[in-house]
């Protein structure tokens, strides 16, 4: 029998298998979402490197928090 949050956790993987299928914009977002909540980090944001700058691509939710923090630093 598989143990409450080993089955919840493949319901995650399950809906995250659906989001990137349905090639939704937000999928990034999600994702980033979902690694936050299943492994305890407190932020994630994904970006892609240019020659001269960084395009924010996703990122979950505390991504604002953790930027006006640095900026105040």
């Amino acid at each position: 029998m598989i143990q409450g949050s080993k089955l919840s956790s493949l319901l995650q993987i399950n809906t995250m298998i659906n989001l990137a299928k349905s090639g939704r914009d937000s999928f990034l977002n999600d994702i980033s979402n979902y690694i936050v909540s299943e492994f305890e980090v407190y932020a994630i944001a994904v970006f892609k490197l240019e020659s001269k700058s960084a395009l924010l691509l996703g990122n979950s939710t505390n991504v604002k928090n953790i930027i006006s923090i640095i900026r105040k630093i």
